[in-house]
């Protein structure tokens, strides 16, 4: 490999290398953000079963429920 090529790679690598940990900051971020959303998401779904048991009707509890393992929303 000349020396030109080598010095091209070398720079390539430098420059990928540099952007990693912004990479991993973005990644780490974006997981964040969609946990944060499935957990808020749970937590509602789970407020509209503990309603529909609540109010007594069994096949409201029944459809809230595969609603929410279907990762659907009922209101």
């Amino acid at each position: 490999m000349n020396t030109c090529r080598r010095r091209e790679l070398s720079r390539q690598d430098a420059a990928l290398t540099a952007l990693l940990p912004e990479a991993r900051e973005l990644v780490h971020s974006e997981r964040q953000r969609v946990a944060g959303g499935l957990r808020e998401t749970v937590l509602q779904q789970t407020t509209r079963v503990i309603r529909s048991a609540g109010a007594g009707n069994p096949d409201d509890v029944a459809a809230a429920s595969r609603a929410t393992l279907a990762g659907t929303a009922t209101a």
